[in-house]
């Protein structure tokens, strides 16, 4: 049976996240979670993600000795944001944004959710080919409503697309265990 450790490596490496499914069988078969080194877990299913996701004891590491994210930069601030923060800050920021996700405003949402999914279906109708699912309707769909939310106006939304890529390459495993890409040191401000 491969290791956590194993199994983590892999699903980074380019073929395992072009099909990572028999890597989370794997996963799975080692239950439903496994230690993989320096405190950090591979969890696996529903249950035992929603459990950890909820106990305090599994908290996010405190910043990096190093000093990493105190720089100002934007990987450090984004170090510092509600994704990677531990009470008693994470409950602080949750409830400054629960309160713009009322559900008075989800429903009045609606409308331009099902306008969107209306508009990237036929887009994949259109194209009359095999298309990318994942960056035609899956990526694009979360950013046409969050760009709605903002009040973004449609012309300006392709704008954020190629930031919320950078966003999420940034949110990766691979960016959080190795610190700031070459790419992204060197990137033009």
């Amino acid at each position: 049976m491969t290791t956590g450790p194993a199994i983590l490596t892999a699903l980074m490496a380019p073929a395992g996240q072009a099909d990572p499914y028999p890597l989370y069988a794997q996963a799975r078969q080692l239950g439903p979670a496994s230690a993989i080194g320096d405190g950090w877990f591979l969890v696996t299913g529903y249950a035992a993600v929603s459990q950890v996701l909820r106990d305090p004891g599994f908290g996010l590491p405190d910043p990096r000795p190093d000093g990493w994210g105190q720089d100002g930069s934007e990987l450090g601030l984004l170090s510092r944001s509600i994704l990677r923060a531990n009470p008693p800050d994470h409950p602080r920021m949750r409830s400054l944004v629960s309160q713009v996700f009322t559900p008075r405003r989800v429903a009045a949402l609606q409308p331009a959710i099902e306008n969107a999914v209306d508009a990237l279906l036929s887009r994949l109708a259109e194209a009359g080919e095999p298309t990318d699912f994942m960056a035609e309707f899956a990526f694009r769909l979360p950013v046409t409503v969050i760009c709605e939310l903002l009040g973004v106006p449609a012309a300006d939304q392709d704008r954020f697309r190629p930031l919320a890529a950078d966003l999420t390459e940034a949110l990766e495993a691979t960016a959080a265990s190795a610190g700031p890409s070459p790419a992204a040191a060197t990137a033009p401000r």
